[in-house]
């Protein structure tokens, strides 16, 4: 069926016929492309805004911070290197986790 319509969208030269639809197609194809930038178009704006602000934490982290890991472990950083931080999570144990398990910099709320 749609390969009539191009079809005949493509070889249509007499313009005293009527279209069979034609115009059809390039109202749907508009609509869609209108739905895809009011719907999805927001979204990935803000999804890639997040990306970048959890990039800019992770590369922000330095000796002291203390930050909340995607698992919910508190603790105190303590080295970094290109991929990892190494964290003092209470009574002098040490945990070394990737640099993407950060989740956040914990706040004094988050403390008590």
């Amino acid at each position: 069926m749609y390969v009539a319509l191009i079809a005949d969208l493509l070889l249509a030269t007499d313009e005293t016929q009527p279209s069979s639809g034609s115009g059809g197609i390039f109202i749907i194809l508009l609509i869609a492309v209108a739905f895809w930038f009011v719907f999805f178009g927001p979204r990935q704006r803000k999804m890639k805004a997040m990306r970048r602000d959890m990039a800019e934490l992770r590369e922000s982290l330095s000796f002291g911070d203390d930050i909340i890991t995607v698992g919910g472990i508190h603790g105190r950083v303590m080295s970094t290197t290109e991929h990892d931080v190494t964290i003092d999570i209470g009574a002098g144990v040490e945990m070394r986790i990737a640099r993407r398990a950060v989740a956040e910099k914990a706040t004094e709320d988050d403390a008590e």
